[in-house]
């Protein structure tokens, strides 16, 4: 699914109840060690990673943070876009901010920090949010 630099291993996902039109299931994550050959189940949070991404995820400045965006159903119902920063060492989401009704993914939105800013390409349209 992801190639993991800093475990300089290969994230895979398994998922044997899937059905096609199906979008989730009971997954299960491990990490290859493309060396050997072994693999180990590791547990956390994987959305981040296993979206389609054009560019690598935007580091959050002066940390081993990166800036995520995950869509979906929101807590409490609804659907939207939660944005937050990710930990791929211990695969661990923090949200800072949700847009309830907007649908986007890390590849599409850049983060200013100084200003405290979103950028988003929703559609054919880029947006700007407050962070």
């Amino acid at each position: 699914v992801a190639w993991l630099p800093e475990k300089e291993k290969f994230l895979l996902l398994r998922n044997e109840e899937i059905q096609p039109g199906q979008r989730s299931g009971n997954p299960q994550f491990y990490t290859l060690d493309p060396q050997n050959g072994e693999t180990v189940e590791i547990f956390g949070d994987f959305r981040p990673l296993i979206q389609p991404v054009s560019h690598p995820l935007q580091e959050v400045s002066g940390s081993s943070l990166f800036w995520a965006a995950i869509p979906g159903i929101l807590e409490g119902g609804g659907t939207g876009t939660v944005v937050g920063e990710y930990d791929r060492e211990g695969f661990r989401f923090q949200p800072r901010a949700t847009y309830p009704g907007l649908y986007f993914r890390s590849d599409d939105m850049w983060i200013d920090e100084d200003e405290g800013l979103v950028f988003a390409v929703i559609g054919q349209d880029l947006v700007r949010m407050d962070l």
